[in-house]
């Protein structure tokens, strides 16, 4: 018999029968030995963040993981083994995809079919991080370049323009303040300011907070 799909309340949940030939991309890579037709009617140890003690079936977890030998105590060691194998990042990308989207904070530990027929606790994997990105509406010049409307250096710039000073002018009257320089730059004074562009590593940025999915 094919492994059953495990509808849980808040994520999809699928049980996974690990055998010979590719993994599936983003799925964490624990043991992955053949299994018979026997030992595929059921799955021993499942990861999920949700409590499955004393069910007697894994509904609410996420998928299952490792070898599959027998309910009981060699089910609970292949279990134990099993967690101190996974590739913890690859098991955190896993968690946090859109399918599953396991919450940011969840304690996620692994579960095993005891010989009494109801899933008990095995081994803890972790505390998952999971947060999305959040993206900024403002413009940031990098730490070096003064912002064109604040003049602070690596300050907001509301014309998401950066200007650096980068020379002088001596020995003639200096142009009026604010004489552009074509989109190079512009002059105040006798100073020479140089707009910041990407080729110059100057060009202002989103600040935006990078997503975050690690143990």
């Amino acid at each position: 018999m094919k492994p059953v799909l495990i509808v849980a309340a808040t994520a999809l949940s699928v049980a996974l029968s690990f055998s010979a030939g590719p993994s599936t991309p983003g799925r964490s890579q624990g043991p992955q030995p053949k299994t018979s037709q026997a030992q595929a009617q059921y799955q021993c140890c499942y990861i999920s963040a949700n409590n499955i003690s004393n069910q007697s079936t894994p509904t609410g977890a996420l998928y299952s993981i490792g070898p599959n030998p027998p309910p009981g105590p060699l089910c609970q060691n292949a279990c134990v083994t099993a967690t101190t194998a996974l590739n913890l990042q690859a098991t955190a990308n896993n968690l946090c995809h859109p399918s599953y989207n396991v919450p940011n904070g969840s304690t996620v530990r692994t579960y095993y079919l005891a010989a009494s027929g109801t899933y008990q606790f095995a081994a803890a994997v972790g505390v998952l991080t999971n947060t999305p990105l959040i993206p900024s509406s403002q413009w940031k010049c990098p730490p070096t370049w003064n912002s064109n409307t604040s003049n602070q250096l690596g300050g907001i710039t509301t014309d998401q323009r950066c200007k650096k000073l980068v020379g002088s002018i001596s020995g003639v009257p200096a142009p009026a303040n604010g004489t552009q320089l074509g989109s190079w730059g512009f002059t105040w004074g006798n100073e020479v300011w140089a707009y910041g562009t990407s080729a110059n590593g100057g060009a202002a940025f989103h600040p935006s907070t990078p997503a975050q999915c690690h143990f």
